[in-house]
């Protein structure tokens, strides 16, 4: 039986690569990015089998749409994958403890609101899988941040 995901940060990267092997497997996706017009190229490829939606995962109210589209389509939710995230390269030592508070909304450390939302989805729907993978990195602009 085919699975029923939802990939944040589907529109690039690892958060793309995933919704593309989840469609080539044949499982169904609900595939998010804060511009679903980068997730037409998916729809239209994949037609019935993926839903492109918006969500900012800081928006708790896009999460819940988020889900609730997995929910209407597809009758239900089975892996979440939190991937949504920025970029914040630097050196260790110029990374503060505060860098992650941008993406999260609040203090260091905290849930996303796709994480909080897909907890209580997954918990009513009895979903199998709930995985997370955030990233976050950030160019600095420093000249120290060039090395590899």
């Amino acid at each position: 039986m085919s699975k029923v995901w939802l990939v944040t940060g589907s529109a690039s990267g690892l958060g793309r690569s995933i919704a593309e092997a989840v469609l080539a497997s044949g499982d169904r996706l609900v595939a998010t990015a804060r511009d679903p017009r980068r997730l037409e190229d998916l729809v239209k490829k994949y037609g019935d089998q993926v839903r492109a939606a918006a969500l900012d995962v800081i928006d708790e109210g896009a999460a819940y749409a988020a889900v609730r589209v997995a929910v209407d389509a597809f009758g239900r939710l089975d892996v979440v994958v939190n991937n949504a995230g920025y970029g914040d390269i630097a050196p260790f030592e110029q990374v503060s403890c505060d860098s992650e508070a941008p993406q999260a909304g609040s203090a260091p450390g905290t849930p996303s609101a796709i994480s909080n939302v897909a907890r209580v989805w997954t918990g009513e729907l009895g979903a199998s899988t709930v995985a997370t993978a955030r990233k976050s990195a950030r160019q600095r602009s420093s000249s120290t941040s060039q090395r590899t």
